[in-house]
């Protein structure tokens, strides 16, 4: 069996502040970028868990309740 022709796929964005790249390697385009959407989409989530810049992330929510920061 031989492999199937793979698609480089690269993908830029701004994640809590820096620039992240993923560079994926698929079968088509459209898995690709589904791929790359849904890494993005977990680092969007993890920055709005965590994130120290971010008012309303649940972190600073946490520290406001015990009202110190929390290092």
């Amino acid at each position: 069996m031989s492999e199937p022709d793979l698609i480089r796929v690269v993908d830029r964005r701004v994640v809590m502040g820096v620039e992240a790249t993923i560079v994926c390697w698929a079968p088509s385009v459209d898995g690709a970028q589904e791929a790359t959407r849904l890494a993005f989409g977990r680092m969007a989530e993890l920055e709005q868990a965590i994130s120290d810049y971010r008012p309303r992330s649940e972190s600073m929510l946490a520290a406001r309740i015990v009202g110190r920061a929390i290092p």
